[in-house]
């Protein structure tokens, strides 16, 4: 029985470590589309051109957040399947 205990323990550990690393790439993305839209509005409030650029990078980190999110829980997935305790076994 302590056997399954362990494979849950490393289960919720892995689990932890991909929750954590995901929110923190979530964060930087929010946070850098942020600083250019504060860049954006702060110094760049007459020329159109570089308000334009700076929208577009600002759209563009934003749209990262979904690609980290699918690989998010595509790795959920392979924990909660066991993929790397059977791949260990080799």
């Amino acid at each position: 029985m302590q056997g399954g205990f362990e494979f849950q323990s490393r289960q919720r550990e892995r689990r932890r470590k991909a929750n954590g690393s995901a929110c923190i790439a979530v964060f930087w993305e929010v946070a850098m589309a942020a600083l250019l839209l504060w860049v954006r509005a702060r110094y760049f409030s007459q020329d159109d051109v570089m308000r334009l650029v700076l929208l577009i990078l600002a759209v563009i980190d934003a749209a990262l957040m979904i690609p980290i999110l699918i690989a998010r829980k595509q790795r959920i997935k392979e924990i909660a399947g066991g993929e790397e305790d059977e791949a260990g076994q080799y």
